[in-house]
């Protein structure tokens, strides 16, 4: 599995490894999902405005 799990439908990036079910990641559309390991992707992402999941990514997490 990967490191984070993109939804770019909502801009929120989770941490697989402190998913919890409230993540809700089973229910991300395929069209809108991206799995990636790369730490460089993901800083690029919350410049551009996404978001870390207020559950799995709080230190990102800007409301």
């Amino acid at each position: 599995m990967a490191k984070y799990v993109i939804n770019h439908n909502t801009k929120e990036i989770h941490r697989t490894a402190y998913t919890t079910n409230n993540c809700q990641i089973p229910e991300i559309s395929s069209s809108h999902r991206e799995d990636t390991d790369s730490d460089g992707r993901v800083a690029q992402l919350i410049r551009d405005g996404y978001n870390g999941c207020y559950w799995c990514y709080r230190t990102q997490h800007t409301g």
